[in-house]
Formats: structure tokens, sequence, C-alpha cells
């Protein structure tokens, strides 16, 4: 009869490693193939710097003395390259390099952290799953989300090693990141506050607190001064390096656009994160041997209340928070039963690649189904957020008119019009309409007072002259129902969505 023994899942074959860590990369299939809305003022952005240089003045909305911060400069001419050489395979393509960046460096993060193999990969996996899903797409984000795991992983071997070589990166982070998306620079130093706090000894008695250095708070604080040195090094100086206090924190913002709103059970995004956040809980509380660090235990508070501020900072959560939790768990291990002789060995290893195969292969078959269900016309408008088709028919009778064009288009299709040359009244550039960035006038809240009525569409045309519209019928419904109902104007075009009026006379 033979010997049966338990080995340790992180004793298991290279091979067999290899395929479990790298299984994440079939998650590639939900990162959907198309542009986002945000791309079209992002790649004529990229274009304006190539061929003419950084601008200070507005070049895509109608607003020309609107002073600007193109705060993802490099990000954009990266994007513009990418278009323009290769059209949509290549900008999203830029977004599956850095998604497969992104799945090699969480797993060699959480790895490094835990030398728990097991550990690593699930909770790695669990954290590809959600930016794979969510935000994963043609914006500078995604080099910002690569940026921030080298950090880490960099400050994670300077504690294990104790060698200050692994600091030198984080200067040339700040650079790319200040240059790529300044308003996300400041993330750099907030990531490194946990560090900060793990470098100071603590030898309290009566709390019945100790706590020994992690590494060395002086080495930490001149790489942070150095870091914050070169972020000067960008074309709009101070400003690129505070855009973050000038941008966030308005109501016009944080109560209107989608991504800056609080996660909310309400729809299937808000509660994959809530029930994520429920399983860490119960995997917490009943889960004994856990380990304490200052570090992870503040960088997992400090990012799931940043979480739950707005959507957009979900990820950042799941960047620092996830090796955060995977080192609680680092002590965990899952055995699998195997026999000593060699035979039996191969049978065995043979079974295990054959059901680890099918099984990735069942699970990327249900990611193309669940990515590539039949869709109703309401689901193409949620998935796509417009019908361009509706958009390209209005432009081309904008630009068939002979008579000067003062064009309206609000938040949600301006970029678009703009990509095609027009210059509209809004686009999504959000921060950059509000008065402390382009110290001219408070556009968005302008933009949202029409849209809610608070302000008659009237005083507003006449404000700007406005001689065409391109309404969004669901969105902007207001504007639409005051311009239909006015004599004044009439309809050049009505399709289910978009609607454009022109100005008689």
């Amino acid at each position: 009869m033979e010997e049966k023994r338990k080995i340790s899942i992180n004793e298991t074959p290279v091979w067999f490693k290899a395929i479990i860590a790298l299984f994440p990369l079939l998650f590639i299939a939900m990162i959907k193939f198309r542009l986002d809305n945000d791309f079209y003022f992002i790649y004529p952005t990229g274009e304006y710097i190539v061929n003419n240089g950084f601008p200070v003045k507005d070049f895509l909305s109608m607003h020309s003395d609107m002073s600007i911060i193109c705060q993802q400069w490099l990000s954009a001419v990266i994007y513009y390259f990418a278009y323009k050489s290769f059209g949509l395979i290549g900008a999203v393509g830029i977004v599956y390099i850095c998604y497969i960046s992104f799945v090699i460096l969480m797993n060699r993060l959480c790895f490094t952290v835990t030398n728990n193999f097991f550990v690593a990969s699930l909770c790695a996996a669990a954290a590809d799953f959600f930016i794979a899903s969510g935000f994963s797409t043609t914006r500078p984000q995604v080099f910002t989300y690569v940026i921030m795991l080298v950090e880490l992983l960099a400050l994670e071997k300077f504690v294990k090693t104790k060698k200050i070589k692994h600091l030198f990166i984080i200067p040339v982070l700040s650079l790319l990141l200040i240059n790529m998306h300044c308003s996300m620079w400041m993330m750099l130093f907030v990531f490194m506050l946990p560090y900060f706090a793990g470098a100071i000894k603590l030898d309290i008695p009566k709390l019945k607190i100790k706590q020994v250095p992690c590494c060395s708070f002086v080495a930490l604080f001149v790489t942070a001064v150095i870091s914050a040195a070169v972020g000067f090094i960008n074309p709009y100086g101070i400003k690129a390096m505070t855009y973050i206090f000038t941008s966030f924190g308005y109501d016009e913002i944080s109560n209107n656009i989608h991504e800056m709103t609080p996660p909310s059970y309400s729809n299937d995004f808000g509660r994959t994160f809530f029930i994520y956040l429920a399983v860490m809980a119960f995997i917490s509380l009943i889960y004994k041997n856990k380990k304490f660090s200052t570090r992870f235990a503040l960088l997992f508070a400090g990012t799931v209340v940043l979480a739950f501020t707005s959507q957009k900072s979900i990820a950042y959560f799941l960047i620092a928070g996830t090796p955060a939790f995977a080192y609680m768990l680092s002590d965990f291990d899952f055995k699998l039963t195997m026999t000593d002789t060699v035979s039996q060995k191969d049978k065995r290893t043979r079974k295990i690649l054959v059901s680890l195969i099918a099984v990735m292969l069942v699970a990327c078959v249900g990611v193309f189904i669940a990515t590539d269900k039949p869709e109703t016309e309401e689901d193409k408008v949620k998935k796509y957020e417009y019908i361009y088709s509706e958009l390209d028919e209005a432009i081309d009778i904008i630009k068939a008119s002979d008579e000067e064009v003062t064009l309206y288009g609000g938040f949600n299709v301006g970029q678009y019009l703009e990509f095609n040359g027009l210059h509209p009244y809004m686009d999504g550039r959000a921060e950059l309409y509000l008065k402390d960035n382009n110290g001219s006038f408070d556009y968005l809240k302008e933009y949202y007072e029409l849209k809610n009525g608070d302000i008659y569409y009237t005083d507003f045309i006449d404000k700007y002259g406005f001689n065409y519209f391109v309404i969004q019928k669901k969105n902007e419904t207001y504007f639409a129902q005051a311009l239909e109902h006015d004599n004044n104007y009439e309809k050049l075009y009505d399709g289910k969505y978009i609607m454009l009026c022109h100005l008689k006379g």
C-alpha cells in the first residue's frame, strides 16, 4: 500500500505555480475593446502638444480665454502616437499592456509581503478581477496603477532588505506621475505615510504598545524630499503639483459625476465591492493566526476610507489594501495529498494539470459569455454611453453649414465634438471648468444649473450667442424640451438619444 503524505501548495512545481499566478490574465477578456469617452479629449490634447507645445489657454472648447493645465499631458502624447499609428488596437493595446503589468506586479508584491504563494495568488487575483472589470480603460489611470504598485514593491523591498538602493526608483516614479497624471501625484506620498509610521520606534508599557522600526525613517524622509523636488520637473510647475487641491471636493463634481460618487449597493459594481469587503471581514474574524503590522494596518484602513468617498478610489484600495490583507493571512497554508511513488506522482501531476486547464477554459468561456451577452438598445446605451452614429450625423449637418457656428455641447458629448474639430461649450474635463482652475468662471456650476432648470434657458443662450445645440435628450431633458417648444428654434436632427437644434434666422 502506497504511503501518502501532505505537501504545502507552496511546494508544488514551478509550472503549477506559474499557471495559478498567471490565471488572472484571462480577466483581460473583461476589458472592453473600445475607446473611453474621455479619450476624445485626450487624443486631441496629445496631438496639440506634439504639434504646438504646452498650452496655457484652452484650445478645445469655445472658452479660449480659459486658463488650463494639461494634467495628463504625457499620457495624452502616448495615447496620441498609439492611436495615430495603430488605431483602436494601439490605444486599447496600451491598456492591455498596463493590465498585464498590473497582474505581474500585484502578484509579486503580495508574494514579497507574505512569502506565501497560495495567499499571494488568491489575493492578487481578486484585485486583478476588479481592475480588469472596472478600471482598465483608455485613460491615464492605467499608468498610475502600475506606478503605485512599483512604489509599494520598492518600499517593501526596502523594508525586507534594508538596502537603500530599492528607494532610488521612487523619485523616478514621482517624475513619471507628475507628468502622466498630476492630479494623482500626491498619492505617491500618501502611500509612503504608513511606512513613516512603521519606521517610528514605540514603547508605551501602559498601553502595551511596542513597535520595532520596520526601516530607516531618515532614508524614507530623504527619498520623499527628493521625490517632492523632482515634482517641479513638469510644464506647469507648482500648479500641477497642487492640482488635486483645486480639482476635488466640489459639489458639482462629487454630486454629479458617477465615478466621483460614493460606491452604492444600487449598482452591480458597488454591490460586488461591498461583498468583497464583507468576505474580507468574515475571513478576518474566523482566521486566528492574524499578523499585525502598523504600515499594513494603516494602508488598509486608509484606503478603505478613501474607497468609501468615491468609486474611483476603490482602485487605490485594491492596490494598497490587497497586499495589506494578504499579509494578515501570510501564515495560512493549503495542503495537497501526494504519494511517494514516482508513477503516482506523475499521474497526479497529469490530473492536476488537466483539471487546472479545464477549470481555466470553463472560466475563460464564462468570462466571454458574460461580456458578450446579447444586448438590448438600452443595454448598448449603458455600455457605450452615447450613440456615436447619431452624433456623427449631427456633426455632418453642422459642418455643412455656411454660417459661423457657436455651438452648445454639454459635459458628456463635448469631447466627441472636439475630437471632430468643433469647439463646444463644455466637455468632460470637469475640473478645468471650475473657476479655481481656469481663473475665469465656474462653467461647470452653470452647466448643472442649466441642466436642472435653475437658470432660464434663453438667458443662457443670449449670454453666449449660441446658434447650434447638440443635446442629449435623456440627460438634458429641461433644455431639450425648452427648445422643442420654442418656435425660434428648429430641429435639424432628431435621433433617439441626440437632438440637433438651430436658431432660426
